[in-house]
């Protein structure tokens, strides 16, 4: 191979992880936001339910299979945590190849906490150390079970352990290694982003958006037997109160 292309590989191993790390954010970024969407739905989930117990006491008639059932309210309280979870996509790999061990292993010296043993300072900044070490020794852990080559590698460059400790003929594996993270990540968004609790969040006040999205979570937890005008009242209230 020559010079260029082991140059182009180096800059297509660094483009690749630089790919990851936008995708990797905006995960993030995503799944904070579904949480504060979270906390909206559960206050609209509260005032459908009150709403409809109101009228269900108004119409004693109502039947028994359009009722909302204490264990069906408990179900409210579990939305914020379901929008938490991640799926793994991601097809397990075999085994691990020799480089990833190697940088696994290189990772691990370097943050094992045995390592401040006789770190010098105050006791706070001591401890600190400690925590933030140790923390990084179970990430990486976590990170090689997980065969998450790119968050290894970025961890790598956090501890400048550097990229060019790959062999030319290792670079194209870890590149595709860190491509199918971030098509993972890619997925776990996408399917973050197109959930109701998205829908939701990004409704910027239109009513019938967040009708429709209101409907289909209520009943994705049980709720079910309210009319239209029910979920028209219930976000009309929901406007009001978050003004």
């Amino acid at each position: 191979m020559s010079r260029d292309q082991e140059l182009e590989l180096q800059i297509d191993l660094r483009r690749s992880l630089r790919a990851w790390r936008y995708y990797r954010d905006e995960k993030e970024d995503s799944y904070n936001l579904l949480k504060i969407y979270s906390t909206d739905m559960d206050q609209a989930l509260r005032l459908l339910i009150e709403l409809y117990d109101e009228e269900k006491a108004e119409n004693p008639q109502a039947s028994t299979e359009d009722t909302l059932h204490a264990e069906e309210k408990v179900s409210v309280e579990e939305v914020s945590e379901s929008s938490d979870k991640g799926e793994e996509l991601a097809e397990p790999m075999e085994e691990f190849p020799s480089w990833m061990k190697k940088l696994y292993r290189d990772i691990a010296i370097k943050t094992h906490p045995d390592k401040l043993m006789y770190t010098s300072g105050s006791q706070g900044t001591i401890e600190q150390a400690e925590d933030e070490t140790t923390q990084r020794f179970i990430d990486a852990k976590t990170f090689y079970q997980e065969k998450n080559t790119a968050a290894l590698l970025d961890m790598a460059v956090d501890l400048d352990l550097g990229l060019n400790r790959f062999e030319v003929s290792e670079t194209r594996g870890v590149i595709d290694y860190i491509t199918a993270n971030t098509y993972q990540l890619r997925q776990e968004i996408m399917l973050a982003q197109g959930s109701t609790l998205w829908m939701w969040g990004r409704a910027d006040g239109n009513k019938l958006i967040m009708m429709d999205a209101l409907g289909v979570h209520a009943q994705s937890v049980g709720i079910r037997g309210f009319t239209k005008q029910t979920l028209e009242d219930v976000i009309d209230k929901f406007l009001d109160i978050s003004k």
